[in-house]
């Protein structure tokens, strides 16, 4: 008997507690409307700290961009790396620079590199080198680096501007026909 009443008195708490719980929202919800928090619909970009001595490409001020050969009037593009100068070119070199690349902490030999600096308008008219990085968040023309890994963790590509009739949406066109976001693009220091 006492197991039976012992029962009987958690179904009773059990039930009570299970109504008491409802009350307030049944008593309360017709006063006050429900919330709902919506997330923005818009992708929201990551805000990353520039390091002292690095433009918002987050190319440093010892950052040259290297390659294996000269772009040439029959390439439409090249592939180019950053790298850090460890030997100025010189006579006994052949007028050649050794460099460590970023990517992959590899020395290499060559008289194809350029310091580099972002691009002005005045710096976008046909038949300009230019270098950017290949991040391409946007599937319908190459961006800036967004963050330093964007950056330095990627091959970057140098090419000529064949197009500016998209200026006005601030694209030019590279040999080969990809579209370039005009923020994204650098011109060699002369």
């Amino acid at each position: 008997m006492k197991n039976t009443l012992r029962i009987g008195i958690l179904f009773l708490l059990a039930g009570m507690l299970l109504i008491s719980a409802c009350v307030p929202r049944l008593i309360i919800q017709p006063a006050m409307p429900d919330v709902v928090i919506a997330a923005p619909s818009i992708p929201v970009s990551t805000v990353e700290l520039i390091p002292p001595g690095a433009d918002r490409h987050y190319m440093q001020e010892d950052d040259y961009l290297i390659m294996d050969e000269a772009l040439g009037d029959r390439n439409r593009y090249d592939w180019v790396a950053i790298a850090k100068m460890l030997a100025p070119p010189s006579e006994n070199t052949k007028n050649q620079a050794q460099f460590m690349r970023v990517t992959d902490g590899v020395t290499v030999w060559t008289q194809y590199y350029a310091k580099t600096r972002i691009a002005t308008d005045a710096d976008l008219r046909l038949g300009q080198e230019v270098y950017f990085s290949s991040y391409w968040d946007d599937p319908e023309y190459y961006e800036a680096p967004r963050t330093i890994v964007d950056s330095r963790s990627r091959e970057w590509i140098k090419s000529r501007i064949v197009d500016t009739s998209e200026l006005f949406k601030n694209l030019v066109m590279i040999g080969g026909g990809d579209k370039v976001h005009k923020n994204a693009l650098r011109v060699e220091v002369k």
